[in-house]
């Protein structure tokens, strides 16, 4: 456990917001209140929400993490600032609104879709950095742009202000000066070690467990890499389903790396059995394994969701796409074009027929 004066990690301050928010929630708020000594806090507290830092801090599971009130405070804070509120002296906190333990969950899930930047590459040797920029804050306002390796090598990272226009980038193709860019989500965190502390783990706990939802499928998405542009989706498909029933197989047009979707939860697995086996072979080459977790899992269900509910997507700018992009509409738009007939729905009445008497009587009268 952290001393008082040693700043807690950052999975750590998580872990202190997630019970925070659970003391919190509208079915925890009057346990954590009736836990609460009636000689420490006043009448005019008692009224206004307020609860002492040092209290929670005594509390077992936050104990497990931190007792200093200050790091408690920062958590709370700096971490869920639109839900809790601290005193001017930092001795109390108190929820700004009423929330449910869904509201929390959803406020979980936000957050660690943050911890994702998106990562791009293909852009042009003398593609300029504020060139890489200027278009991508056509979807909102960028934080933070910096080239990974040389700058004519093509790819950057690019940190988006809000979690919005990060994932209707990554779910969208982009062309850029006829170039196609491939776009992916990536952990913009160094993962810290796992500490095998039973009171540590028993303290973070899944504010989705305790609200009795899960907000995306777990442990079914496993990242892949390419050696050879060449292999198709379905060649992958089968090499996968060799482990595991595959539902899906995202891959775009000349990108070196896709998305394997697993109709169960068996991600991590599947990953674990291929690497003991000597990898995967496609078409005689090796393809580059890695399931995704926490935040890059989560990032991947929101884009997912994002491109099932837009279906239509903002239109391209650059001329070659916009080319592309007419030529679909066009096609849209017209009859069906590929040489078979409409068939007759079954109930209509077919057209009336003419008789030839009816007919020899109306030229006979002309």
């Amino acid at each position: 456990m952290p001393s008082p004066t040693q700043p807690l990690s950052d999975t750590a301050r998580k872990a202190v917001r997630d019970l925070l928010l659970i003391y919190f929630c509208n079915s925890e708020i009057n346990g954590t209140v009736a836990n609460i000594p009636k000689n420490v806090i006043s009448h005019e507290d008692w009224v206004a929400g307020w609860i002492p830092i040092s209290t929670l801090a005594s509390f077992k599971r936050l104990q497990a993490i931190t007792k200093d009130p200050l790091e408690i405070a920062r958590a709370a804070v700096e971490l869920a600032p639109a839900i809790f509120e601290a005193s001017p002296d930092g001795s109390r906190l108190r929820r700004r609104i009423p929330y449910d333990e869904k509201y929390a969950a959803e406020i979980d899930a936000r957050e660690a879709i943050s911890r994702n930047i998106v990562q791009v590459h293909g852009f042009g040797a003398s593609t300029a950095t504020t060139e890489v920029r200027a278009y991508f804050e056509r979807f909102g306002p960028v934080v933070q742009l910096a080239a990974v390796g040389p700058v004519d090598k093509g790819t950057f990272h690019v940190e988006f202000a809000n979690v919005e226009d990060m994932v209707k980038v990554l779910a969208q193709s982009h062309i850029y000066e006829d170039m196609q860019i491939q776009v992916q989500g990536k952990s913009k965190n160094v993962r810290e070690p796992s500490t095998p502390s039973a009171a540590r783990a028993a303290a973070i706990s899944s504010l989705e467990t305790h609200a009795g939802v899960t907000t995306y499928p777990h442990n079914r998405i496993v990242q892949f890499v390419l050696s050879d542009p060449q292999i198709t989706k379905l060649a992958i498909k089968v090499a996968a389903e060799q482990f595991a029933s595959v539902h899906s197989i995202d891959l775009e047009r000349d990108a070196e790396a896709g998305y394997i979707r697993f109709k169960k939860s068996v991600a991590k697995e599947v990953v674990n059995v291929i690497e003991r086996q000597g990898g995967l072979q496609v078409n005689g080459e090796r393809v580059e394994l890695r399931s995704l977790e926490g935040e890059e899992e989560r990032l991947y269900w929101s884009v997912s969701k994002y491109r099932a509910e837009n279906s239509e997507l903002p239109k391209p700018l650059d001329a070659q796409s916009r080319r592309v992009h007419s030529r679909q509409e066009r096609r849209a738009e017209r009859a069906p074009y590929n040489g078979r007939k409409t068939r007759r729905s079954k109930n209509k009445a077919p057209p009336p027929k003419v008789k030839v008497d009816e007919l020899q009587a109306l030229l006979q009268g002309l």
